[in-house]
């Protein structure tokens, strides 16, 4: 087996590894993030021969942590072909791409493990808690009507207003993610199914966006983010709007025991 980084030249077996690993639809909208995300990042291969057996992708990312921000490896689609799979590969890809984080100085790494025990011996640990709030619909909480207003728009109408949020709110100093231009628009550009409301005050400036999608009759609230009690109330409202044309509401975020979710 040999290991190497890929480059753009080998673009068709990895994504075609990763698809047939992740089992994402295989089109244009995640080819086209896919060739961003590898423009990006630093993709650790193992090779048979000619085939690409395993990868693992490493893409560099700042985070920021009480004040201070650091370099992080943002680690994702680890992924091997069936036929190579029990071979060793992926640990002799993370042994590499940790050797280099630590040359170059890069002192986190982030994933989102499919086995807590099969990374923990590499030196990850259960770090961010997630909570899910899953409601039928008629029973999410409305709120008060709020003094603003809120706007349905495209990502590219959206996405200064949610830069602009995002710059603002705490939420990201505890350990977030520092968003750069071209990971916003992969995260979001070519997500042909994914909605986008701001909540903006009486000045016009906004202060809360809302991220979404409606998927099998439920409304999925993928972001959610709010600088004020007016924006939260806001926005709350507008996804309660949509009671009667979905079955149920679910929200997933960082858990944080003395955050409340549901205001007056």
């Amino acid at each position: 087996m040999t290991l190497k980084k890929l480059s753009v030249e080998h673009f068709n077996q990895s994504y075609q590894l990763a698809q047939y690993a992740f089992r994402f639809a295989d089109d244009q909208q995640h080819r086209n993030g896919f060739y961003q995300l590898m423009k990006h990042s630093t993709i650790y291969g193992a090779f048979y021969k000619q085939q690409l057996a395993s990868q693992v992708i490493a893409t560099p990312l700042k985070v920021q942590l009480f004040h201070q921000v650091f370099d992080m490896a943002g680690i994702g689609l680890v992924s091997s072909d069936p036929s190579f799979r029990g071979q060793g590969n992926i640990d002799q890809l993370m042994q590499q791409m940790l050797e280099d984080c630590y040359q170059n100085g890069v002192t986190l790494s982030y994933l989102d493990p499919f086995s807590y025990p099969f990374y923990r011996k590499y030196g990850y640990e259960l770090t961010f808690e997630r909570i899910c709030y899953d409601l039928e619909s008629s029973k999410w909480p409305d709120s008060a009507k709020a003094a603003g207003y809120v706007y349905r728009m495209n990502w590219e109408d959206a996405k200064d207003g949610v830069k602009q949020i995002d710059q603002q709110s705490d939420k990201h100093k505890y350990g977030g993610l520092l968003c750069e231009d071209w990971w916003y628009d992969y995260k979001f550009k070519e997500k042909t199914n994914v909605y986008f409301a701001l909540y903006y005050n009486q000045q016009d400036q906004p202060e809360g966006y809302l991220i979404y999608k409606i998927e099998s009759g439920k409304f999925i609230c993928i972001r959610w983010l709010n600088l004020t009690v007016e924006a939260y109330k806001g926005l709350n409202r507008y996804i309660f709007s949509h009671k009667d044309s979905t079955e149920r509401i679910t929200f997933e975020k960082g858990y944080d025991r003395n955050e409340g979710v549901f205001y007056p």
